[in-house]
């Protein structure tokens, strides 16, 4: 009897699709270069320009963009938004727009573009994925904060063997 095959989880998908045709996804930091060549690979033009939304998807509204405000720290937060909507994109289409934390970013696609953001700033070759808990609002000092669990290296097969971290982005530039 031949063995069947796992369905890869919605954020195994979506790291596939985006190694697809951008090999140093998830296996490098990603730069802002590379995030916008990320997105110009899809078919997405990015854009930055004063905003007060950190960043949006604009689908059906002309060419495909991701606006991007050009008061983000393009070494962190900014990198992490255009792949957050680029996660979208490639994993939930439709003809509306999305926001960056957007009410109940917590649901599940929110999850997903969260987890695939995150892993262009900390890849995690091979998974399993780390999941975003929380994303604390900047702080005072422009920090943004993740609470994030993964697995306990060389623990995988342990069920309950993930520990928790926070990591922390500055917000601006």
């Amino acid at each position: 009897m031949p063995l069947q095959q796992r369905t890869p989880t919605p954020v195994e998908a979506l790291v596939t699709r985006l190694q697809r045709k951008y090999r140093v996804f998830n296996r490098e930091r990603l730069t802002w270069e590379d995030a916008v060549t990320l997105a110009a690979a899809h078919g997405i033009q990015v854009e930055l320009r004063r905003a007060q939304r950190d960043a949006i998807l604009s689908v059906g509204f002309g060419p495909t963009r991701i606006l991007v405000s050009d008061r983000l720290s393009r070494s962190g937060w900014a990198v992490f938004s255009v792949v957050h909507e680029l996660a979208h994109y490639v994993g939930h289409p439709g003809p509306r727009d999305y926001y960056l934390c957007s009410p109940g970013w917590h649901h599940k696609t929110e999850s997903q573009a969260n987890v695939v953001g995150l892993l262009a700033l900390w890849p995690r070759p091979g998974g399993p994925y780390p999941k975003v808990l929380k994303i604390e609002p900047p702080a005072e000092d422009g920090l943004i904060s993740f609470v994030v669990a993964y697995p306990v290296a060389g623990h995988v097969e342990i069920a309950g063997a993930w520990t928790t971290r926070t990591l922390m982005l500055q917000r601006y530039r």
